[in-house]
């Protein structure tokens, strides 16, 4: 509707001022099926829970139909894949409730929304912004045109420049926080940078708005999801919403130069690579390749520590730990992850850590709520992790968590709290922790031992 009364109202030919939901299942539901469900039959509502996988709105235009889309992730296979961003969505048919889970996408109409705009609206849809910023597609639109118009009307709308985005963002009561590319020539990022903003904020849940070019054409799309193979810890998926495409689009990371193996340092793009597993594109795949250009992040405001800060800073404890001769020696492999996690949900995923000693989870919980200094509704979280093969299978263990407060500017006082696992790693944890950050408070190692 708030599309309708911005544009198609004033139009002279006359177009419908509603649209039509479809609902989705993975079994067949027929008129009898719902009969049963609006008679609130338990096991009849059970099944259409179970196999509801989602809906599509499809608007009156004969161009852009698909309107906003909520369909469930298919399923994952045996690597490890990370939806963050993802939230649970409520829809009614009648009196029957049901839920998905899902990152809502839809196409642009080019009258109201660009794509950029709709990159923004759905990063707006997403877990961590939804209950508080949510925005209707024009008033993302508008929002993007607020400080400046370029001397252009705002509908129909145009294609955003990098700076509109971000005018989005803050109008829109958010922080925005960006990344150029870190080639000196401009064309790409890295595949180390790439890899550590990925998995820093879509873990985090907040998704990523990533500004591309797409055969040579300037394009917006939002990255939801990512996803790394068993055999390392680096990011090999990722998946878009894309508004030519449709939602969770996979995208494979592979080098900006012709069979050049991924490092660090190497320039990527991204290469549309659709799952075989179900079947194949239809026709020739729609494009070949998008190659990331500036990265684009909203933050609450009250996250005021420079996330540039929280990587780097998670950078040079990896860089400390990869020296230590015992994983040296052994071949394990070292990762400091970095989040940023909402206070509340960190003290939840403590619970993981210590499923199998709770007496151990609420030492931990009474030390950080009377013994650490205060925190902030939005925590900083520096996770050193080692990995290696056991049995043949990828094993992943957490030896440490250096606990960080965001509402500070620098980070030599915003760490607050370590959190030591390995009684192992216990002296070589606390020694680098006292000597780098001496006002932390440090909680000894738990009778946990890591078998590596």
């Amino acid at each position: 509707m708030s599309e309708f009364v911005a544009f198609y109202s004033r139009n002279v030919r006359a177009i419908p001022n509603y649209c039509r939901r479809l609902h989705f299942f993975s079994t067949k539901v027929d008129q009898n099926v719902l009969r049963k469900g609006y008679q609130a039959d338990v096991r009849t509502l059970k099944t259409l829970q179970d196999s509801y996988l989602g809906f599509i709105v499809i608007r009156p235009l004969v161009d852009a139909p698909f309107g906003r889309t909520a369909l469930s992730w298919y399923s994952n296979g045996t690597d490890r894949r990370n939806t963050g961003p993802t939230r649970e969505y409520t829809v009614h048919i009648g009196n029957i409730e049901l839920t998905v889970d899902s990152l809502a996408w839809q196409q642009q109409d080019g009258a109201v929304a660009s794509c950029a705009t709709v990159a923004i609206w759905t990063m707006l849809q997403s877990a961590p912004y939804y209950r508080r910023y949510s925005a209707y597609i024009a008033d993302v639109t508008r929002a993007a045109m607020s400080n400046t118009t370029l001397g252009e009307r705002i509908f129909p709308a145009k294609g955003l420049q990098d700076f509109q985005i971000r005018d989005a963002i803050s109008a829109l009561g958010l922080g925005p926080v960006s990344y150029e590319s870190d080639d000196l020539s401009g064309k790409s990022f890295t595949y180390g940078t790439f890899n550590r903003l990925i998995k820093c904020f879509l873990s985090s849940g907040y998704p990523i708005l990533l500004s591309v070019l797409s055969d040579g054409e300037g394009h917006s799309v939002c990255v939801t999801g990512f996803k790394i193979p068993e055999e390392n810890n680096t990011v090999k998926y990722i998946y878009i919403n894309d508004d030519n495409l449709g939602p969770n689009v996979r995208f494979q990371i592979v080098s900006l130069k012709d069979e050049e193996e991924l490092t660090a340092d190497t320039l990527i793009t991204l290469e549309l690579s659709p799952p075989a597993k179900g079947g194949t594109w239809i026709g020739e795949l729609p494009i070949g390749f998008l190659e990331p250009q500036d990265i684009s992040i909203a933050l609450h405001e009250d996250v005021r520590l420079d996330p540039t800060i929280l990587l780097a800073g998670a950078a040079a404890e990896e860089e400390h730990w990869k020296r230590f001769n015992y994983f040296q020696e052994n071949n394990i492999l070292v990762e400091v992850e970095s989040k940023i996690w909402n206070l509340t949900e960190y003290f939840k995923s403590l619970e993981k850590i210590f499923e199998e000693d709770k007496e151990k989870l609420a030492d931990v919980i009474n030390f950080l709520l009377t013994k650490s200094a205060p925190f902030s509704l939005n925590l900083g979280v520096w996770r050193l992790t080692v990995s290696h093969f056991v049995e043949g299978q990828f094993q992943k263990i957490s030896l440490a968590d250096i606990l960080i407060d965001t509402s500070e500017a620098f980070l030599e006082s915003a760490v607050r709290t370590c959190l030591i696992y390995s009684t192992d790693m216990n002296a070589a944890i606390w020694n680098r922790i006292d000597e780098k950050y001496p006002e932390a408070t440090i909680w000894p190692a738990s009778d946990r031992i890591c078998d590596f």
